[in-house]
């Protein structure tokens, strides 16, 4: 079932002249707005005058969500932005009389008095600490009263004319069959508003954008829930977070209907006068270019038919491109290091596949223009987090044999490190159960027979002096190197990372077996490192050795020549 919403814009004017009666039920709090609230918006509403706008610049309030009763609008959001600019009016009036000469007005079914007290709030000073309700009332009136003395005698009339003729709220009217006590609850107790999302489908849905000509409710209805059901198959889509995190590399931006992602996209390409800054800026756009269509002559349910038309497009284009492994892998790989959405898809456009995964690949190759990747070392954090990211990727799309994709849900939702294959001194534990936790957990894979009495003596008695040199002797045992070069890193989420401490090489191959085995999310060339799958020639598995590590550099540069060709041989590991 489609249910009914009506999205108009309404200027103060038009809420003046009309003579509204606003109806606040009880399930709302008074008036509460602050000294500084007000002071703000006064503030907005002057630099809004003094850009010297053009006559169709519009000045945005937040929506106002009402419900229809028989003589009134039951305010379901919205209350203190009314009764604010009720109470604007009247100082206006005061000043100015034929400013003002119609207005709305607001009754309260829990405070009826306030009505009266808002109607005549110049007078009423001596009211004002009868209740708090009139008490934040009568102080928002006496800082507009401040503010006007701060500012020059016409500021009046300047902001008369703007509030009247350029300031707009979007006038959000809900079917009568939504329940409003649920639609309070969520914005005002779950402090969760309007989105751009709702206000886009109430603006496409809506009965007066969808008929062509009178009598054809049919045609609408049908319409209506053509729309409304291809909206609801899209969002669940990208309600799959593998689908989501390949395409979407905010994970710090919630998006309550995730197709609003998609209208972001959408928007950039429509040409219009709406400044980025402007609250609910995607709905905006969409509504200015109806609006500059319709003035040109086509109909609006052809507007809307062309609009769907783009999303739906941009849809099954990215759809597409998850359920192509290749373009999946590649795309993935440009989003998740930053490379903006909108310049994938423009390259993508007029080009068959082939040529676009060379176009992606070329991407690719100029991020890592003079970067030395085999010569790579930890203090090169950022682009050794690309190349090890890219080394996973491509390992993954080599394998011809396989069907596996890399995790980029995984991936971005967790914290990764670059992690030390083999430890390093740098990190010698400094506490006492750190350090006789190290060579506990070292003992059981030494075989030098001397170490190990002098770890169990150690262990029996205690003595801090000793411990950097067994430190450095047990180190020793597990490697013959401590190196910050790319041959001895590799990608890690950081809660297996910050697990390991300062763990020997096997310790680390044991608690890293384990976490997979719970479903932990290791990259597949970290579980190869600590496999040693990149040594065909292993004679032991207890430290990762310097033919250990020419080999993982040496297998790490032949899987980027797949996009980076021009990659160097092996450095010295």
């Amino acid at each position: 079932m489609v249910l009914e919403t009506v999205l108009q814009e309404k200027t103060i004017q038009d809420l003046m002249e009309s003579e509204e009666k606003f109806y606040i039920p009880s399930y709302q709090r008074g008036y509460r707005w602050t000294k500084l609230q007000v002071r703000e918006l006064l503030d907005d509403l002057w630099e809004f005058h003094e850009q010297d706008p053009a006559k169709d610049d519009v000045y945005w309030l937040q929506p106002i969500i009402v419900k229809k009763n028989e003589d009134s609008w039951e305010v379901i959001d919205g209350q203190q932005r009314l009764t604010t600019i009720s109470i604007l009016l009247q100082y206006i009036k005061k000043q100015i009389p034929f400013l003002v000469d119609h207005t709305f007005s607001i009754y309260y079914e829990t405070r009826p008095k306030s009505s009266d007290f808002l109607a005549d709030i110049s007078a009423s000073e001596v009211l004002k600490d009868n209740n708090i309700d009139f008490h934040h009332m009568f102080e928002a009136y006496e800082m507009i009263q401040t503010w006007f003395a701060e500012h020059k005698p016409q500021a009046v009339m300047y902001i008369a004319q703007r509030l009247r003729e350029q300031v707009k709220v979007l006038w959000y009217k809900v079917d009568d069959s939504y329940d409003v006590i649920d639609i309070f609850s969520r914005i005002n107790i779950g402090k969760i508003p309007l989105t751009n999302a709702e206000l886009i489908k109430a603006l496409f849905l809506s009965k007066n954008h969808l008929s062509r000509h009178d009598n054809d409710e049919d045609v609408v209805r049908l319409k209506q829930i053509e729309i409304a059901n291809e909206w609801d198959r899209i969002e669940y889509a990208l309600q799959d977070d593998e689908l989501w995190y390949f395409l979407q590399n905010d994970t710090d931006k919630d998006y309550q209907n995730r197709i609003e992602w998609l209208f972001e996209l959408v928007v950039t390409h429509y040409k219009t006068s709406v400044q980025k800054n402007t609250p609910y800026y995607t709905f905006h756009v969409f509504n200015d270019w109806m609006q500059k269509q319709s003035e040109e002559g086509k109909s609006n349910y052809d507007i809307i038919e062309s609009i769907w038309l783009d999303i739906h497009r941009l849809y099954m284009k990215v759809t597409e491109w998850s359920q192509n492994r290749e373009l999946y892998h590649y795309i993935g790989y440009l989003r998740a290091t930053n490379v903006s959405m909108d310049s994938i898809i423009l390259e993508s456009n007029n080009v068959k596949k082939d040529a676009f995964v060379e176009i992606l690949k070329g991407i690719i190759r100029n991020s890592f223009d003079d970067v030395d990747v085999a010569g790579l070392t930890y203090e090169d954090k950022k682009q050794l987090r690309k190349v090890l990211l890219l080394f996973n990727i491509l390992t993954l799309q080599n394998d011809a044999l396989s069907n596996q994709r890399f995790h980029f849900e995984r991936y971005k939702k967790e914290k990764w490190d670059i992690e030390h294959i083999h430890a390093v001194k740098s990190e010698m534990p400094q506490k006492q159960d750190a350090q006789c936790q190290f060579l506990k957990e070292a003992l059981p894979h030494v075989e030098d027979v001397e170490l190990c009495k002098a770890i169990e003596s150690f262990l029996a008695a205690y003595d801090k002096e000793l411990f950097e040199e067994l430190f450095e002797r047990t180190l020793d045992e597990f490697g013959d190197d401590e190196t910050n070069s790319i041959s001895n890193l590799t990608l890690l989420d950081a809660s297996t990372n910050r697990s390991y401490k300062n763990a020997i090489f096997p310790k680390k191959r044991q608690i890293l077996i384990e976490r997979d085995k719970t479903g932990v999310y290791i990259p597949v060339c970290t579980r190869n490192v600590f496999l040693k799958y990149y040594n065909p020639d292993v004679t032991q598995m207890n430290y990762w050795g310097k033919s250990d590590r020419e080999h993982y550099v040496n297998a790490l540069v032949e899987t980027l020549r797949t996009v980076l060709p021009n990659v160097k041989e092996s450095v010295q590991a």
